[in-house]
């Protein structure tokens, strides 16, 4: 089975994210998009007072670099992703902000970065739909790519080989083979995409790395 891409976006500023939901409606019905609080992560996206009145494609992912994520997927119903993710750890219950996302009609991914216990969330890991390895730190783009998330593709592999594993940030045409070859079998994209205003050289790019 062939790799999925999606582009992500992680965006402070409302006619930004919706110049680039326009932009990635040219290429693919599917958007990857980051939504943080300033308090789990330092960075705050746009409000999503503000995300209700925008176009989205047909397939939505939503990252949630939040606290209190429960609350989160209640108040973006609106959007009806199809997968929702979230961080251990921001919740009195992982397995329960599982079970609230999957009872809202979306797939669960659990993300992990670079350097996670898997140990630790083994209950959480069990229970969700999908997992995502960060091989950065959550809510900053243009990070650099961390070796370690590769062994912790293979492990997550070793320990639920029927669930799907994503990899969020750091991915470009030379970081995205290795993940494959490690597993891995949703990939994002986000800054490579946006670094040159040639948006569709890059997702070909992206695409033909997607086969070596």
């Amino acid at each position: 089975m062939s790799a999925e891409l999606i582009p992500s976006l992680l965006e402070e500023n409302l006619s930004q994210l919706t110049k680039r939901l326009k932009a990635i409606s040219e290429i693919t019905d599917w958007v990857h998009l980051d939504v943080c609080d300033g308090s789990f992560v330092p960075t705050t996206t746009v409000v999503i007072e503000d995300l209700r009145a925008l176009a989205y494609p047909k397939n939505v992912e939503l990252h949630l670099m939040v606290n209190n994520p429960q609350q989160i997927v209640a108040d973006m119903g609106f959007i009806h992703a199809k997968r929702i993710v979230f961080h251990p750890g921001t919740a009195d219950s992982d397995t329960q902000v599982i079970r609230t996302i999957q009872q809202a009609g979306a797939k669960a991914g659990l993300a992990l970065e670079y350097m996670a216990d898997t140990k630790s969330v083994e209950d959480a890991l069990f229970a969700a739909d999908f997992i995502v390895v960060m091989p950065i730190h959550a809510g900053r783009q243009g990070q650099q790519f961390h070796q370690e998330a590769l062994e912790l593709i293979q492990k997550i592999r070793a320990l639920v080989p029927n669930t799907p594993v994503e990899v969020d940030g750091a991915m470009n045409p030379e970081t995205i083979p290795s993940v494959i070859g490690s597993g891995a079998s949703i990939i994002n994209v986000g800054s490579y995409l946006w670094s040159t205003p040639e948006l569709k050289d890059r997702w070909r790019e992206c695409q033909i790395a997607l086969q070596k």
